[in-house]
């Protein structure tokens, strides 16, 4: 016997010449990160203040064309933009020391750090035994810069720099994900692979379970553990105890913690039911029309379905111990109605609905609520229903229906009325679907204390929208999942990391945001049948998330968290979708983090990743930059403004973390960028 949680989601420049070393730029001692937290010393006389932050730079617009070769039919663009030869791996000694010079620092020239914070002591960090998330250190680097004339330092050599980059990053001989077609392509070419490598036909409709029907259009059932919005009335005194106190009688969770639906459209693989709150559960002629009601059951049988299916697991059981069948909401009870224990004496109507599970369809209950938006999913009886069993003595239920649930909640705030636009619904349906395969596969589940959120089952049920076809950049998805989620991210990546299952320091909106480009990045570059991969091997027993993602992808977890950053980076600065790069690790295919996306709520532009920019006030040196990032985070930040001498940059920090650095090209005109083509090293 198993009782698990409930999964809620609610609502023209001179070319620089980069040359690194490893000589000490000051500072001393040496960095400590001691077990469940603790401060990060960058040396003495030198406290980060950790706030301090450069403008954003590259604000919303979009890029001009690439320049293109005229003479040619048609004309091809003569800036490839090739990215693998531009991007260095900064060697950082034991000390957290590094020194980095871009000679001839002309205007318009820039160059872009990014820095990752890979301390391995709060990978997948989450609640322990006591139920407190760890403290996480307020890790931080220093960057100091200055314009000066070519020095004699001894730097790296182009042999040692290729070697550490390519140490650091790994073989592009390795990579096996997405090919890339020069334009954003749609998420249905993620789902056709993961179809093909399980052997099945893509798009192919998959034939409902022929069984006989125990249930009919019209009829009514009882969810359990949605809020109604019209509860019960107080329980008062009976004519047999006028005096008796009530107020600590309650009614049976089924009648207390439930809204009843009727059932209004029947699929092939799902039954949708609609909130009696709601028109008495009728469909009607403004909002929940017999023909879109019919279209959603269409839309999970086609669309969700299928796709999900084919892209993480097939369903294992249709059971369902929260749907009741029967109950009398006419009933009043008072307090002659129970015992001096307060436990219930008389009978009331209303039992599990044992045969639901005969039909072989998923329930989808779009329930009534005021404001709020999204939906959930329940496994089984939530702990309060568990203890309302234990309470009335019904352990029976509790042994035989605890471990089952079939029925995705939808809220009835996500859909408008007077339109047939439904896709943002649609894309609650798709998340709340994952977490069903998630659960009837038995992959491994994890409670915690904060927005019982966990990275990993979240993580993948945000892929689930975006590979069904509600994109991102397409609009067709529920409007605070981009702005709110994606743009939380996005815009405070330096304190939200993705494999940690929540702490007081990261909004909620960013835990989701995170969670999807994570796995958008996994499904993307990383050879087909990854989800398949995670599952089976979920199966076969092993229940650590990070051994389950090195599984999928065949390489260190750090090294895959180390290309998503960079790949965050170099999709948000406006690179033309119609270039070609020479190294697709490092880009999206089915997602523009800097495209328009048309809402509902109005139309927005993706910020790209949180970027700095010194010196801001435009004058070097640059004496002490601080910057935070906590462990499984990611910083950018950009140095500009040259004159034509060297520039030299100091770098010290924890030995935990990584830095990357790219020479970059700002058209001030345009307000683009683009990465700087065919830098060579001496």
């Amino acid at each position: 016997m198993s009782v698990r949680n409930w999964a809620r989601w609610s609502a023209g420049a001179i070319v620089a010449l980069l040359l690194v070393g490893a000589a000490a730029c000051g500072g001393g001692g040496t960095t400590t990160t001691g077990p469940g937290g603790g401060q990060i010393d960058v040396g003495p006389g030198n406290p980060p203040p950790l706030v301090i932050d450069g403008g954003i730079q590259y604000p919303g617009k979009q890029p001009p064309a690439p320049p293109t070769d005229q003479s040619t039919e048609p004309p091809t663009p003569t800036n490839n933009w090739v990215f693998g030869d531009n991007i260095f791996s900064v060697p950082i000694d034991t000390n957290g020391r590094a020194r980095v010079v871009v000679s001839k620092f002309s205007p318009g020239q820039r160059v872009a750090f990014i820095a990752v914070n890979l301390n391995p002591t709060y990978l997948d960090a989450h609640d322990g035994a006591t139920g407190s998330f760890p403290i996480l250190p307020t890790s931080s680097f220093t960057i100091a810069a200055d314009q000066i004339m070519k020095g004699a330092s001894r730097m790296a050599t182009p042999a040692e720099l290729a070697a550490q980059t390519v140490q650091d990053l790994g073989s592009l001989a390795d990579y096996r994900g997405l090919p890339y077609t020069g334009e954003v392509q749609s998420p249905l070419a993620i789902y056709e692979r993961e179809a093909r490598a399980r052997g099945l036909v893509p798009y192919a409709p998959i034939p409902p379970v022929k069984t006989a029907s125990s249930i009919q259009k019209g009829e009514l059932r009882t969810f359990v553990n949605v809020p109604p919005t019209m509860p019960p009335p107080p329980i008062g005194p009976g004519p047999d105890n006028p005096d008796r106190d009530t107020s600590d009688l309650r009614w049976p969770y089924e009648y207390s913690t439930s809204q009843d639906g009727r059932l209004v459209a029947i699929g092939a693989h799902c039954l949708v039911y609609l909130s009696t709150e709601i028109n008495y559960g009728h469909p009607d002629t403004i909002q929940f029309t017999e023909a879109r009601l019919n279209a959603l059951a269409r839309e999970f049988d086609t669309k969700i379905f299928p796709i999900e299916t084919a892209v993480f697991a097939p369903t294992t059981t249709y059971l369902e111990g929260n749907l009741f069948i029967g109950l009398d909401r006419t009933v009043l009870l008072t307090g002659d109605d129970f015992d001096d224990e307060g436990n219930l004496l008389t009978p009331l109507p209303g039992t599990v609905d044992v045969d639901i599970g005969k039909e072989k369809k998923v329930n989808i209950f779009v329930y009534n609520e005021i404001g709020g938006g999204g939906g959930f999913y329940v496994l089984g009886l939530s702990p309060t229903s568990q203890q309302a069993l234990i309470d009335a003595g019904r352990q029976d239920d509790i042994e035989r229906f605890a471990a089952v649930g079939s029925t995705l909640y939808i809220s009835a705030t996500n859909f408008p009325n007077n339109d047939d636009a439904w896709s943002a619904a649609y894309s609650v349906m798709a998340h709340e679907f994952q977490h069903k395969l998630f659960n009837d596969n038995h992959l491994p589940e994890r409670s915690n204390s904060v927005g019982n959120y966990v990275w990993f089952n979240e993580g993948l049920s945000q892929m689930a929208i975006h590979v069904c076809g509600y994109t991102v950049n397409s609009g067709q998805i529920i409007d605070w999942a981009i702005n709110g989620q994606l743009t939380d991210y996005l815009t405070h990546c330096n304190t939200s990391a993705i494999p940690m299952d929540g702490n007081g320091i990261m909004s909620s909106g960013s835990r989701y945001g995170s969670g999807f480009l994570f796995f958008l990045y996994l499904y993307e570059h990383y050879t087909s049948g990854l989800g398949t991969r995670i599952y089976d091997r979920a199966r076969g027993g092993e229940t650590n998330y990070i051994k389950l993602i090195e599984y999928a992808t065949g390489e260190d977890f750090g090294l895959t968290y180390t290309k998503f950053a960079i790949a965050n980076f170099i999709d948000g600065i406006y690179a033309s979708n119609e270039s070609t790069f020479s190294d697709p690790r490092f880009r999206y295919d089915t997602i523009d983090l800097r495209g328009t996306v048309n809402l509902w709520s109005g139309t927005i532009v993706l910020p790209g990743v949180r970027t700095s920019y010194f010196p801001t006030d435009g004058a070097y040196p640059i004496q002490s930059i601080d910057r935070l990032v906590y462990p499984w985070c990611t910083d950018y930040m950009v140095l500009t403004n040259g004159d034509g001498r060297d520039l030299e940059v100091g770098i010290y920090t924890d030995p935990q973390f990584k830095f990357y650095m790219l020479p970059v090209t700002y058209d001030a005109a345009q307000n683009a960028v683009t990465v700087t083509p065919n830098v060579t090293i001496n």
